[in-house]
């Protein structure tokens, strides 16, 4: 196999070229032969041809199983063994943040069945329903004689002074804005009632009313689990049905988007992962480690960028001495507990999400890091093909949008799409084809043969669905 090995890699021949081959050796032993496709000896030509073609065809794949670009199966698993022990990801569940309404103090045990259409979730532990942890409640103006009106919020007071005037509708709408320009909490008012909800749309905080207030709907923060695994999308406000029958247990409802479950990891996505984690090598508590611990250690984790401000200024919105850190995938809580875990002791962190950490004390630490922005690629291949004779196979077409999606999933977030690339993964895939001519888009409609660039905290997003084969 050595002498098929070149600068380029492995140059496997042709079958006409064995044919020949084979042809010329055995004139160099026996001298002159028929070889005529019909004759014995060409029969047999052909016959020892196709066996070096099934041998040169295992020897590439032994070839191409070296390479992270295009090994496949257990040739990837080994190669992510290797590369640190990252293993290939099985079947996840979707998990979903939630919140749960109901009585105060009702615990609701670990397991207790909710339901997204035909699809059910489990509560991972037991929740109990609290003030001390209020994610979304309702709070009732039930008079309008007392002076002044207070939301106590993590032990500080939020307060209306009443005016003459006054009615339990007005003093509402008075708290409400007081307690949403104060507090950790939007609020609205409808009528009398004041509906505060926690602004990062997973934690609670201990909330307490003065008189003249009273709860007319407790909600606090549980974790559902579903209970079968693979890929289950819930939008917000899908999760809205407690199917277990608990009394003091009346509502459910996730105010954030699920973190989606997964088959079993392709090779695509494995692929991507591995890809993601050799570029984001490095020590402890630098910026490359805490990339590859997001990646390789928080279930559901695909892609993550650490943007470092090491000014005395503040950098494109990130204060000095910060990290803004942006991760795909992955519940909002352990994404902020691997950030604390292995960011440097002193940096801040920067970003639109806020979650609340614990220190090894007990101590509350504020976790802030964002969520990317898709980018969906469109991708136009024209084709021509060696022979114009044939008409396009569809096992051309599926091999050329696999090879536009196994360029993709070398693409991290901030990567632009560089068009001329993708010619490469599509030939590599590939064979019988002529030239080709590549297009792409942003919005499916405007296509170019430019690169396309991508900011740093989006992601270019590719899929078959939208790669679309053209030719003879």
């Amino acid at each position: 196999m050595a002498d098929y090995i070149t600068t380029t890699g492995f140059d496997k021949p042709t079958l006409p070229e064995m044919v020949q081959e084979i042809g010329d050796a055995m004139e160099t032993v026996v001298g002159p032969i028929n070889r005529e496709a019909d004759s014995t000896t060409g029969q047999w030509i052909g016959i020892e041809a196709e066996q070096n073609a099934i041998h040169f065809e295992t020897e590439e794949e032994l070839w191409a199983s070296r390479f992270l670009a295009s090994a496949e199966g257990f040739a990837l698993d080994a190669l992510g063994d290797w590369m640190g022990g990252i293993t290939r990801h099985g079947k996840t569940t979707t998990k979903v943040n939630a919140v749960i309404y109901g009585s105060e103090s009702r615990l609701v045990p670990a397991g207790s069945l909710a339901s997204f259409g035909n699809y059910q979730f489990r509560l991972t532990a037991d929740y109990t329903i609290s003030r001390s942890t209020l994610l979304d409640g309702e709070v009732r103006v039930s008079n309008n004689t007392q002076t002044s009106y207070t939301v106590r919020i993590a032990g500080v007071d939020h307060t209306y002074t009443k005016v003459a005037g006054d009615t339990v509708n007005t003093i509402a709408t008075g708290l409400a804005a007081v307690v949403d320009s104060t507090s950790q909490y939007s609020a609205t008012a409808n009528g009398s009632v004041i509906r505060i909800t926690s602004e990062n749309l997973i934690e609670g905080y201990a909330v307490s009313l003065s008189a003249g207030l009273a709860w007319q709907l407790i909600g606090s923060p549980a974790i559902f689990e579903a209970t079968e695994a693979g890929p289950i999308v819930v939008p917000v406000g899908g999760l809205n049905n407690p199917v277990s029958a608990i009394t003091g247990w009346t509502g459910v409802n996730n105010l954030v988007q699920g973190a989606t479950g997964s088959d079993r990891e392709s090779d695509t996505d494995y692929r991507q992962r591995l890809y993601q984690s050799r570029a984001s090598s490095g020590g402890a508590a630098t910026i490359p480690a805490i990339e590859t611990r997001l990646i390789t250690e928080v279930s559901g984790v695909t892609l993550a960028k650490v943007i470092e401000n090491d000014t005395m200024a503040t950098v494109d919105s990130i204060p000095p001495k910060a990290i803004h850190t942006i991760v795909s995938g992955g519940l909002e809580q352990d994404i902020a507990d691997a950030i604390w875990k292995y960011k440097g002791a002193g940096i801040a962190t920067y970003g639109s999400i806020a979650i609340t950490v614990y220190d090894r004390y007990e101590r509350p630490h504020l976790v802030n890091f964002s969520r990317p922005t898709e980018v969906d690629i469109y991708v136009k291949v024209d084709v021509v093909l060696l022979d114009t004779e044939e008409p396009l196979p569809a096992t051309v077409v599926d091999a050329i949008k696999q090879g536009a999606v196994a360029y993709g999933a070398t693409l991290g977030l901030g990567d632009d799409v560089i068009t001329q690339r993708i010619y490469g993964y599509i030939y590599a895939n590939t064979t019988g084809i002529g030239k080709m001519t590549i297009t792409v888009s942003t919005d499916g409609t405007t296509f170019a043969e430019s690169n396309i660039s991508v900011a740093e905290n989006s992601f270019a997003s590719f899929s078959a669905s939208n790669v679309e084969v053209t030719g003879v």
